[in-house]
C-alpha cells in the first residue's frame, strides 16, 4: 500500500476498508474507503476493477450512517458504470459485464437498496 502510484492501491484499500467494516470498525472502514477513492482519482488508467472502490465507499458510507452522502456516492459510480457499459456495442456482453461482474452487481443493488 506505499505506492502511490500503483494500479493496484484502490482495491487494496478498498479490500482493507471491507475488512475492517466486516469487523465492526465503520470509521477504519471510511478511511480506508476515501483513500482508495482518492488512489482511483490519483490514476491516470485503471485496467480492471475500477468500481470496486466505489462500491467500498458506499458501503463505507452507509456503515457510519451517512446515507446522503452514500447515495451521492453510489450516483457518481452509477455514471461511471454507465459509461464503461456505453463502450460495450454487444448487447449480450454488456449485460454479462453488468451482472456478471460482482463490484458491478453489488452497485447495482446498492442503487436500489438506496433509492436512487
Amino acid at each position: 500500500l506505499a505506492d502511490a502510484g500503483t494500479p493496484l492501491r484502490p482495491c487494496a484499500l478498498a479490500l482493507a476498508s471491507e475488512g475492517r467494516r466486516r469487523a465492526g470498525d465503520a470509521t477504519g472502514a471510511l478511511g480506508y474507503a476515501e483513500a482508495g477513492m482518492e488512489a482511483l482519482d490519483a490514476l491516470d488508467h485503471v485496467e480492471d476493477d475500477e468500481l470496486v472502490p466505489h462500491v467500498a465507499l458506499v458501503e463505507a458510507l452507509r456503515a457510519c450512517g451517512e446515507t446522503e452522502r452514500a447515495r451521492d456516492a453510489v450516483q457518481r459510480a452509477t455514471v461511471r458504470l454507465d459509461e464503461l457499459a456505453a463502450r460495450l456495442g454487444d448487447p449480450d456482453l454488456r449485460a454479462s459485464f453488468l451482472a456478471g461482474v460482482p463490484a458491478h452487481r453489488r452497485l447495482l443493488e446498492l442503487v436500489r437498496e438506496l433509492g436512487v
